[in-house]
């Protein structure tokens, strides 16, 4: 019974549904079967309308970077700044990376971002060169898409020799699961590519994914970046000291500086210092900042009043 059009609806409601269910199951890997449930058409749901704030979002400038300052443990200055995309939502506040990091992985998304981009860094590196006597090292995170997206590198490297400075004075930073995810071949030999221009390259997440260790003599890396989610244990946990102690080891043996991203507390920076970490990156240091704001704090104060000075490497 029923009428032909409902008919015609809940079957393409259910065609929906079953989309929604096999690329879950793509995403959980392997050949998993997972019944659609409401939970799941939610987040399918929250996930289109994400993207379609962030294509209005795009359009209306809402996205905006911060720098977040790195410390050298060495000599006690910053001579690191890691750039960080933060959204501001009309509804949902300030949002960072992390929550909204899934919509540039839409290729026209990407693509209309990577222009802005590459404008809001030079327009944040005018700022810096006419205010600063002296700035330092700018590490840009790379996405899959940007690694295999020649326009955007190019307009970058146009942009860098624009401004009068050398593709050295940048760390391009890219996560060891995209090195070992779909493509990596056309990553491993895009990597080499701006190795061989004069960027410095981070491996970030160093140690949380399956990486060949093959592929720290195939590319020339210059640090290594370790996860935040290694370091909340380590003052009381010898096992996540450990962890880091040898991951740390890892990366020298190999000649890569290690920083440790996520740092709270003394009390972490102290254990780090203690390990032979080379940087350290954190709220402890200092919270992602705009570009505006990184010029008023040339003369960083870290909570224990220990004085960090911004400056060029």
């Amino acid at each position: 019974g029923g009428s032909p059009v409902a008919s015609q609806e809940s079957a393409e409601s259910l065609q929906t549904n079953a989309e929604i269910a096999l690329y879950a199951a793509k995403r959980a890997g392997g050949h998993q079967a997972r019944m659609f449930d409401i939970a799941l058409h939610q987040h399918a749901l929250e996930r289109a309308q994400i993207l379609t704030d962030a294509r209005t979002g795009v359009e209306k400038d809402q996205f905006e970077l911060y720098y977040q300052p790195i410390l050298n443990l060495a000599t006690g200055r910053c001579d690191q700044i890691e750039a960080l995309l933060r959204w501001h939502h009309p509804q949902r506040g300030l949002l960072a990376a992390e929550s909204f990091h899934d919509v540039f992985l839409d290729a026209a998304l990407a693509q209309a971002m990577s222009p802005r981009l590459v404008k809001a860094f030079q327009n944040d590196m005018r700022l810096w060169n006419t205010t600063l006597d002296a700035y330092p090292n700018l590490t840009i995170n790379l996405s899959r898409l940007d690694l295999l997206n020649i326009g955007f590198q190019n307009d970058l490297e146009a942009e860098i020799r624009r401004q009068g400075s050398k593709a050295s004075d940048y760390v391009l930073e890219v996560s060891e699961s995209v090195l070992a995810g779909r493509r990596s071949d056309r990553v491993l030999l895009r990597l080499q590519e701006l190795a061989a221009m004069g960027f410095q390259l981070t491996l970030d997440d160093f140690g949380l994914a399956t990486l060949p260790i093959s592929a720290l003599r195939e590319i020339r890396f210059t640090q290594a970046k370790i996860s935040r989610r290694l370091v909340g244990a380590i003052e009381h946990d010898l096992q996540a000291r450990d962890v880091i102690a040898h991951l740390c080891g890892l990366a020298h043996a190999f000649g890569l500086s290690v920083t440790v991203s996520g740092v709270e507390t003394k009390g972490q920076m102290d254990v780090l210092r203690t390990i032979g970490v080379d940087r350290i990156q954190g709220f402890y240091i200092s919270p992602p900042i705009s570009a505006a704001n990184l010029v008023l704090a040339e003369h960083i104060f870290a909570p224990d009043h220990t004085e960090i000075t911004l400056q060029a490497s």
